[in-house]
């Protein structure tokens, strides 16, 4: 399979800067698998998981909010937050999970609720993706 070059920045920094052979993300309107020469693309990230195949390896993370975009020849993707799968620390998402269920179920404050259900979808990902 022919590689890409493949850019991954946090507001931590970069979290990957190499060759890959296929990414899978998830969009706003879904998953979307990107390979070389693929048509310029650009669509904003949704909360999920993410999927690298780098010398012929598949690598997995959790990942949120951002942008991904693509040409022929380099992909890049923008995100909030990217986790790889086996730096996860899931005890402390486990942690998020748990206090993001009770505030949505004690919280009458719809600004609370949707910031806590935001979080409860990051952790379960996060949660998820380490289990794998």
């Amino acid at each position: 399979m022919s590689e890409f070059k493949l850019i991954i920045v946090t507001p931590d920094g970069i979290e990957y800067d190499g060759m890959a052979e296929s990414v899978i993300v998830r969009t706003t309107t879904g998953d979307v698998g990107i390979l070389n020469n693929h048509a310029p693309f650009v669509s904003p990230l949704s909360t999920g998981e993410a999927r690298i195949q780098a010398n012929g390896q598949w690598r997995n993370a959790a990942c949120s909010g951002g942008v991904v975009s693509a040409d022929k020849e380099c992909v890049s993707i923008v995100a909030d937050t990217f986790e790889w799968s086996d730096k996860i620390d899931v005890e402390r998402a486990e942690k998020a999970r748990d206090k993001a269920r009770k505030i949505i179920d004690s919280s009458d404050d719809n600004k609370r609720l949707d910031k806590a259900k935001i979080k409860l979808l990051r952790a379960m990902t996060r949660i998820d993706v380490a289990n794998k």
